[in-house]
């Protein structure tokens, strides 16, 4: 009997990790344009397969908003990714 509720309990606890994360995926911006204030020239941001950001930028000033703009967008996915699983 114990069996079976762990059993239940993993199941469920697999469906809430998969369903928590397409939701994420969902609202995390992986692609298309974004205009930010500050940005003097345009800056390009791309993502390989596991989300690693690599910054193309004209200036420093640029590589460096936009490195704390995706940071931010990061930290955003883990706290949102945190509260749906406490």
């Amino acid at each position: 009997m114990k069996i079976r509720l762990w059993i239940i309990i993993v199941i469920l606890l697999v469906a809430g990790v998969l369903v928590g994360e397409w939701f994420l995926i969902d609202r995390y911006q992986k692609d298309g344009e974004l205009t930010l204030s500050g940005l003097k020239e345009k800056v390009t941001v791309l993502r390989d397969e596991k989300g690693m950001a690599y910054i193309y930028a004209q200036s420093m000033d640029d590589a460096l908003l936009a490195q704390g703009f995706v940071t931010a967008q990061d930290r955003l996915f883990q706290m949102e990714l945190t509260r749906l699983f406490s």
